[in-house]
C-alpha cells in the first residue's frame, strides 16, 4: 500500500507547493494551491499530493509547449443543492499536458470556430512521480445548457502564442424530469490501452454520447513511472477523437490504487485530499454518483489515514444519495458508478474486499432506492435482477422499483474472465468476450429519456467501425 500513502500524503501542507504563484489571494493553510476561476461560483483547492510548482497563467513557453491530450472534466463542489454544486450544463473544466517549462494556461471559447472571443486564464502544476509533466487546467462557467462550444487551449506571448487545434463539445441538459441524456459506459482497459481502448473510443466518438463513465483500471500497475501509461490511455482516446469532445468521468480502481498521478490527471468536483475520489452531478433526468471504492473496500488493510478517508467516502455517498432521493420530482433517476461489482458472480465474486464493499454499500443503495449501479473489475458482462440486501444473502426482485440493478461491463482492453456459473438468484444474464466469441471487448450505452431508462451492452468487434457493426450482448429498459 505504498502508493496509497504517497497519494494521500501532504494533506496538511501549506504554501504554494513548490514556489509557484497562487491566484485568488493565496491558498488556505490546508491546501497547496487555490484558484478562483473568473465567473465561477467555486474555488479550486488542490492538495499538495497532487503536484508542485503551481503557476497561475503566464506567457512563458517551454521547448515543447504545444498542448497535448486535451480533456474535459468538471469543477465545483459536492454538496447537492449548494450554490457551488457541480453543474455540467453550465460549467466545464478543461485539462491538458505540456512540457514542464510551459506556464501558459488559457482557453479561448465561443459558439463558432471563428469566434473564440471569450478568454479564460487557468493554472498549471508539475505532476508528482518520476515522469516530467506539467498539467494545465482552465475552468469556464456561465455556459448555456445543451449548446455546442468551440475552443482552443494554450497561450503565450501576444502574437506568438501556441494553441491546440480547435475542438468542440456540447454542454449537458439542465436537470429536468422530462429531459434526455445518453451516457457511454466502459471499464478495465488495462491490458490493451494501445489497441482495444482506442477501438472502443472510436465507437464513442461516432456515437457521441453526452458524456462517458469509466469504472476504473485504466492501466495495469500503479508505479512511480505510471504517467507513461496514463499518457498512452489518454492518447488512445485522443487518437479516436473522443478526448476533448465529451467529458470522460473516470474513477480509479484497484490498479490505479489511489495513485497521485491518476488523481492529478483528473478534473472532478471536490476539494483537497478527496478531490477525484468522489463526485456527483445532475444531467437532465439523472443524478450521477461516481466514487473510487479502493479505500472503502480495503480500509481494514491500510493505515489509519486511508481508513478514515474510506469512511469519509462511504459517508458522503450515503448523504449524497439521501439528498438525491428527496429530489426525485426534479431528477427521477439515480445511477452510481464504482469499480468493484458487489453482485458479480465471476472471478472476484467471493473476494474479501468485494464482500466487504457489498456489506458497506448495499444497505446504502437500498435505503436510497438507487436505480442502477455500474461496475467493472470482473472482465466480462453481467446484469443482475433488481436486488436488495441483506448483504450476506441478496434477494432477487422482479420489479425494478423494488430493488437496484447491478451491471458489470468490463471489456475495454483487459484480459477476459470466465463468466460465473454458480447458481445465483439475482443473476439475470451474463456473457463473455475473447476466445470462443466474435468480440474483443465490451462497452455499453445508457439512454434516459424522461422516466424511461434504456440500457444496451455491445460486444466490440475488431473489424467494425461503429456500434452498428458490433453485436448486442444485452438490452433492457424500464420506466417509472
Amino acid at each position: 500500500m505504498v502508493v496509497l500513502a504517497f497519494a494521500l500524503a501532504g494533506s496538511s501542507c501549506s504554501g504554494d507547493g513548490g514556489g509557484g504563484a497562487s491566484s485568488g489571494g493565496g491558498a488556505p493553510p490546508s491546501y497547496a494551491f487555490s484558484s478562483k476561476p473568473e465567473g465561477c461560483g467555486y474555488t479550486v483547492n488542490i492538495d499538495a499530493s497532487r503536484g508542485s510548482d503551481f503557476r497561475a497563467d503566464e506567457p512563458t513557453l517551454g521547448a515543447d509547449a504545444k498542448p497535448k491530450r486535451v480533456r474535459l472534466g468538471l469543477g465545483g463542489n459536492t454538496d447537492v443543492g449548494a450554490s457551488d454544486y457541480a453543474d455540467p450544463a453550465k460549467t466545464v473544466a478543461i485539462v491538458w499536458d505540456s512540457d514542464v517549462g510551459s506556464f501558459a494556461s488559457k482557453v479561448k471559447i465561443g459558439k463558432a470556430p471563428a469566434a473564440l472571443t471569450d478568454v479564460h486564464a487557468g493554472f498549471s502544476y508539475l505532476l508528482p512521480g518520476d515522469v516530467p509533466m506539467r498539467i494545465h487546467r482552465a475552468d469556464v462557467c456561465g455556459l448555456a445548457p445543451k449548446t455546442t462550444y468551440y475552443y482552443q487551449v494554450g497561450g503565450g506571448p501576444d502574437g506568438a502564442g501556441v494553441w491546440s487545434e480547435v475542438l468542440s463539445f456540447t454542454t449537458l441538459a439542465s436537470p429536468a424530469a422530462d429531459a434526455e441524456v445518453t451516457i457511454g459506459v466502459s471499464g478495465d482497459s488495462r491490458d490493451s490501452v494501445d489497441v482495444i481502448w482506442p477501438l472502443l473510443q472510436g465507437r464513442m466518438a461516432k456515437m457521441a454520447p453526452d458524456f462517458q463513465l469509466f469504472t476504473g483500471d485504466s492501466i495495469l500497475a500503479a508505479l512511480p513511472t505510471s504517467e507513461n501509461d496514463y499518457v498512452r490511455w489518454f492518447d488512445g482516446a485522443a487518437s479516436a477523437k473522443s478526448l476533448g469532445a465529451m467529458p470522460i468521468f473516470a474513477i480509479g480502481g484497484n490498479h490505479e490504487n489511489v495513485q497521485a498521478q491518476w488523481l492529478a490527471n483528473q478534473a472532478l468536483p471536490g476539494q483537497g485530499v478527496t478531490e477525484s475520489l468522489y463526485a456527483s452531478f445532475d444531467a437532465g433526468p439523472v443524478h450521477v454518483v461516481v466514487f473510487d471504492d479502493q479505500l472503502v473496500a480495503e480500509a481494514a488493510a491500510v493505515p489509519d489515514l486511508t481508513a478514515a478517508v474510506g469512511k469519509t467516502i462511504a459517508d458522503w455517498v450515503d448523504a449524497d444519495l439521501a439528498a438525491a432521493d428527496d429530489r426525485r420530482d426534479q431528477v427521477p433517476w439515480i445511477v452510481v458508478a464504482n469499480h468493484r461489482g458487489i453482485l458479480s458472480t465471476s472471478h472476484h465474486a467471493d473476494d474479501a474486499d468485494v464482500l466487504d464493499l457489498r456489506k458497506q454499500m448495499m444497505p446504502i443503495y437500498d435505503a436510497h432506492h438507487v436505480d442502477l449501479v455500474l461496475n467493472g473489475h470482473d472482465h466480462n458482462y453481467e446484469r443482475s435482477t433488481p436486488a436488495t440486501g441483506p448483504a450476506d444473502s441478496p434477494s432477487a426482485k422482479t420489479d425494478p422499483k423494488d430493488g437496484t440493478v447491478y451491471i458489470v461491463c468490463a471489456g475495454a482492453g483487459a484480459d477476459r474472465y470466465a463468466k460465473g456459473t454458480t447458481p445465483a438468484p439475482y443473476r439475470a444474464t451474463n456473457a463473455e468476450f475473447g476466445e470462443g466469441t466474435e468480440y474483443v471487448g465490451l462497452y455499453g450505452t445508457l439512454q434516459i429519456t424522461g422516466k424511461t431508462l434504456s440500457w444496451k451492452a455491445y460486444g466490440l468487434k475488431a473489424s467494425g467501425m461503429t456500434t452498428a457493426d458490433d453485436g448486442v450482448v444485452d438490452e433492457v429498459s424500464w420506466s417509472k
